[in-house]
């Protein structure tokens, strides 16, 4: 298509997502998000005018019937779109597994990482949460871990990491960050179970697929880069 970007019409963006949309439904998202991106900024440095073709609401969205949603066993994901909607009903909650569902949305770490950090790993002064290779081996559903995986903490980490220090009961470093009434790691079924409470149907893994999708969409992030704040 050559095209100057004034010229082009929402029959252009169907027909380059058309041929991929049901194939690589994850790959049509991106390029769609990536098109709108653009488009959205040409509209901003003066370059076009009128609505984003590549807009999904009111607008793609009405053309292409819905693609399955991405699932793990029988459970959905959850669009990045609910998340927002999401992580207010949980700090509605006083359940430590709702604290730890937000914690994991803000990291994006693997499940059974993210509800096993003990202190050691958290670096307050530097708002860094640094998880040892070794423990990432240890997760069932990683790759070969060869490093260190670093996650930086944004304000509302450092507040759940505040509200679980009134959970300590030694202060020792290798205390665990959300301890279980047993002083184990909370298991992964207390925190789909707070999620079932509040009506909403999918995995903790689903929240790194929200990520993914959210990045690719959103963002001008290479892959590689997105990747790896995922800890592929």
């Amino acid at each position: 298509m050559n095209k100057s970007v004034d010229q082009i019409t929402v029959t252009d963006i169907v027909a380059v997502l058309d041929p991929i949309r049901y194939v690589l439904p994850e790959t049509a998202k991106r390029v769609r998000g990536r098109i709108e991106t653009i488009l959205s900024l040409c509209k901003t440095k003066g370059h076009r005018s009128g609505e984003n073709p590549a807009a999904w609401r009111d607008n793609l969205k009405n053309v292409f019937k819905p693609t399955p949603k991405l699932v793990r066993g029988h459970f959905h994901s959850m669009d990045y779109a609910e998340i927002p909607g999401f992580t207010t009903k949980l700090r509605e909650q006083s359940s430590l597994a709702a604290l730890v569902n937000e914690w994991i949305i803000l990291t994006v770490a693997r499940p059974a990482v993210g509800v096993s950090p003990p202190w050691s790993e958290i670096d307050l002064k530097k708002q860094i949460w640094t998880i040892p290779a070794a423990r990432m081996k240890g997760d069932q559903e990683s790759a070969v871990v060869n490093e260190d995986h670093v996650v930086p903490l944004q304000s509302r980490a450092m507040e759940i990491l505040e509200l679980a220090s009134h959970l300590r009961i030694r202060g020792k470093s290798d205390e665990l960050v959300f301890p279980s009434t047993n002083l184990k790691p909370l298991s992964l079924t207390s925190l789909d179970h707070c999620r079932e409470r509040l009506g909403v149907n999918t995995t903790t893994h689903g929240f790194r697929a929200a990520f993914w999708t959210w990045a690719a969409q959103q963002t001008f992030h290479e892959d590689a880069i997105v990747e790896k704040a995922l800890a592929h």
